[in-house]
């Protein structure tokens, strides 16, 4: 199977306002103080190997007692589809090869030569609105497993309005305690091992995956199930080593990491609201966001809020899907719609 590596790519995605720069921008805070090296939020392939060569380092193999090489960087970008630019195919090719964090990456090029990078190993958070999503992500990198690379964080809002006048001061002693750690993390290397009680519990687990229901039923994300076993892996390491500096995997770190992969799994297909082939796709879901946001809205009054969006004939075409979908009931006093809820 090879090594698997913490490297991770983690996407915000959420509409416009929806608080998703403050979480990135605290990131980038620590990643400054511990002197990470980072890469750009607008880049090309290019530009990014250089940041991978000049992030080659050293570090000490414990288990073996020798000097290895790693070329590790992190990124935190506030807009996915500029990072990833449109449609930028080799780009997306590069990252998803990258996130498997290659003991040797090749890449040759007609006019710069060779590329030659020991120890890949990339890391990225990044935030998104649906809208922008399709500018980047091309279906190649869809069926490709771009997609399945990722953990979407979706939210369809935010959950408590706060004045920034209201909010408590920062608390300056925890916020050193966690650069002391954040430093200790960083200077850990070597594999994990897991306890007796670890295998016992995932052994079972991963072979029952397949006959499990899936939370999730949104084929985009059909790539994603097949990576579920190593995202649990990455985040079983990150509990880890967040609680200690000792390299050992035990019941509790899964048991933990599968707890946070369940809490976004529900809402993740969210993020693809925007892709795809079906007609109509953004004007439905402006619709369907208006509906949920009232409760109940009649039609007239939907024509006219959505006048710049839908005309007669279309707003049928969207009531057909989502009354199919269930997610909408017609009502007939006055005539209209109701917001039933997302199946669960």
């Amino acid at each position: 199977m090879g090594h698997l590596y913490p490297n991770m790519y983690i996407a915000l995605i959420g509409p416009t306002g929806g608080r998703k720069g403050g979480p990135i921008e605290e990131v980038r805070r620590y990643m400054y103080r511990v002197r990470l090296p980072t890469m750009g939020e607008r880049n090309t392939p290019e530009a990014v190997i250089q940041d991978l060569t000049r992030a080659e380092a050293l570090y000490k193999d414990h288990e073996t007692d020798r000097f290895l090489i790693h070329s590790s960087i992190s990124g935190t970008v506030h807009e996915l589809s500029v990072f990833l630019g449109e449609g930028e195919r080799d780009f997306l090719a590069a990252l998803t090869d990258w996130y498997d964090s290659r003991v040797v990456w090749r890449n040759n090029t007609k006019h710069v030569g060779r590329d030659h990078i020991v120890g890949v190993c990339v890391g990225i958070l990044a935030g998104s609105t649906p809208d922008w999503l399709p500018k980047s992500i091309t279906k190649e990198a869809v069926k490709g497993g771009f997609i399945g690379r990722w953990l979407f964080i979706v939210e369809y809002g935010r959950r408590k309005a706060m004045s920034v006048h209201s909010l408590p001061p920062r608390n300056l002693a925890l916020y050193e305690d966690l650069i002391h750690d954040l430093r200790e993390i960083k200077e850990v290397y070597g594999t994990f091992s897991l306890t007796k009680d670890a295998k016992d519990w995932y052994d079972p687990w991963y072979l029952n995956e397949d006959g499990k229901d899936k939370i999730i039923n949104d084929p985009m994300l059909h790539g994603y199930y097949e990576r579920r076993a190593a995202h649990l892996h990455k985040l079983a390491m990150t509990v880890a080593i967040a609680e200690s500096n000792e390299l050992v995997l035990h019941k509790r770190h899964f048991l933990k990491a599968l707890e946070l992969l369940e809490s976004v799994e529900k809402q993740m297909g969210g993020a693809f609201v925007a892709i795809g082939p079906v007609r109509y796709l953004d004007e439905q879901r402006m619709v369907e966001e208006l509906i949920q946001s009232r409760g109940t809205i009649s039609k007239a009054e939907l024509l006219i809020e959505c006048d710049r969006i839908v005309d007669y004939y279309i707003l049928q075409q969207i009531e057909l899907n989502l009354t199919g979908r269930g997610v909408v009931e017609v009502t007939y006093d006055p005539l209209g719609y109701k917001w039933k809820g997302l199946p669960t």
